[in-house]
């Protein structure tokens, strides 16, 4: 049994359907599947109310501010410099920003971070 064949079996979706999918999706690049699946995986959540909305920030506003870690890696310093801009980005709306280059950040301390962004380029 080939993969295709045990993705068909195994899909939610019909015969028609799949092969609808797959004609639509025959030209695509690797890099617009992976946004195709991210706008699809988007479409599938559930969308809140204008009420639920403000119930959510109003939620979110009384809990205390969490810190923020950045980590980058760069090769040519441009990824030092999107880390820069996120971690004043993040201070001008009042979130406590810690900011590391790569190789001074000690991997264990990540089990300890709440919220963490890795920032990572290369030229190759």
């Amino acid at each position: 049994m080939s993969l295709k064949e045990i993705s068909a079996i195994a899909s939610p979706l019909t015969d028609q359907q799949i092969r609808k999918l797959r004609q639509a999706t025959a030209e695509l690049t690797s890099q617009q599947m992976v946004w195709l699946s991210g706008y699809l995986w988007g479409l599938s959540q559930p969308q809140l109310t204008g009420q639920q909305q403000i119930e959510q920030q109003a939620a979110m506003a009384d809990q205390p501010a969490s810190k923020l870690t950045i980590i980058y890696a760069s090769q040519t310093g441009n990824a030092k410099g999107v880390a820069e801009t996120l971690k004043e980005e993040a201070i001008a709306t009042g979130v406590v920003v810690e900011c590391f280059a790569a190789g001074d950040y000690k991997g264990k301390n990540l089990s300890k971070e709440s919220h963490v962004i890795i920032v990572a380029s290369t030229h190759g």
